[in-house]
């Protein structure tokens, strides 16, 4: 790792100033990489997890509004055969 090598935006092996980093060093910055990806994990699961909640409670008021409307075009057409039939 005498070269800098590139991973999640930081060198790995020197420091900006060019020292050669510590392993424990590396170890930490990459441990808190670690669990900055870890958070952004559950986060994007929360938002997920939130998304499916939306669609489906969409999903429940479309269906509502759409056996509703069905409901009123059946009451219309049976009275208008109805008032035809008179």
């Amino acid at each position: 790792m005498a070269d800098a090598e590139r991973l999640g935006g930081f060198s790995l092996g020197r420091e900006s100033d060019g020292t050669v980093a510590s392993i424990d060093q590396m170890r930490s910055e990459l441990a808190s990489e670690l669990r900055m990806g870890r958070e952004d994990t559950k986060a994007l699961r929360q938002q997920v997890a939130d998304l499916i909640t939306t669609i489906r409670e969409t999903s429940k008021e479309q269906t509502t509004a759409t056996q509703d409307a069905a409901t009123k075009t059946s009451l219309a057409v049976t009275n208008a055969l109805e008032s035809v039939g008179r």
